[in-house]
């Protein structure tokens, strides 16, 4: 099975069942999910987007010369990525407001490395471990590009909700220590006018995010060897008034 990056060691944290049911069966990717995806390399990887992303030209697909044309464009581009009209502008859209950023601006002209992967074996629990930042500046700073509903002050919220600070300190250890490697989230809304912030989590935060991970490998661990992979605790009891 794979090395276990930190959107894993999520799914080990709402339950090892949940994990467990997830690596068993494939899932598609959700619009924001693939909005997402294609956001990161509009940003990040720009010439990779310009090769592998194509416009699709305008057409009506219940008609018979739409179905023609729809069929031709797919055959001629059988391995890039389609995109309608809106999709190209809205991600464009977003890529430029990051650009105009003055933070997020001086951070991606600082980057010396793109999606690279780092493995490393756990020495608590033994788990093979990997994570894969989507920036990793000069200096070592770890840089995330999250897109967002709300990239305000309210942006802490979404660190607790999706755990980024379990994912700060669980890549900034896995890459040789949260000190050496903090991590800093640019956050860019997907409405417009795509306003963008940048954020780095605190010292605090970052601990309790250690803690959290070191727990979730230590379940996954201790799943591994017994074999059981649990769901929610029975032994729940709801009262109310």
């Amino acid at each position: 099975f794979p090395s276990h990056d930190s959107g894993r060691l999520d799914l080990i944290n709402r339950s090892p069942a949940h994990f467990k049911w997830a690596r068993e069966n494939k899932q598609d990717a959700t619009p924001a999910m693939r909005l997402g995806s294609l956001t990161h390399m509009a940003v990040l990887e720009p010439d990779l987007f310009e090769k592998q992303c194509v416009v699709m030209p305008t057409m009506d697909r219940r008609t018979k010369e739409g179905k023609i044309i729809w069929e031709e464009f797919q055959a001629a581009h059988p391995d890039e990525e389609l995109l309608t009209s809106e999709e190209h502008t809205r991600i464009m859209g977003i890529r430029d407001a990051v650009y105009a950023h003055p933070t997020a601006k001086k951070l991606i002209n600082q980057i010396g490395q793109v999606e690279v992967s780092t493995f490393w074996t756990d020495k608590d629990t033994g788990v093979e471990c990997k994570c894969r930042p989507d920036a990793v500046l000069k200096n070592g700073i770890l840089v995330d590009l999250k897109t967002t509903q709300d990239a305000s002050f309210n942006f802490r919220r979404s660190v607790a909700k999706f755990r980024y600070h379990v994912q700060a300190a669980y890549y900034g250890d896995g890459m040789g220590g949260v000190r050496e490697h903090p991590m800093i989230f640019i956050a860019v809304e997907t409405a417009e006018p795509y306003f963008v912030s940048c954020h780095m989590i605190g010292p605090d935060t970052i601990f309790a995010g250690q803690e959290a991970y070191r727990r979730n490998l230590q379940t996954y661990s201790e799943c591994l060897k017994s074999g059981e992979w649990p769901a929610y605790p029975t032994n729940n009891i709801v009262t109310g008034k």
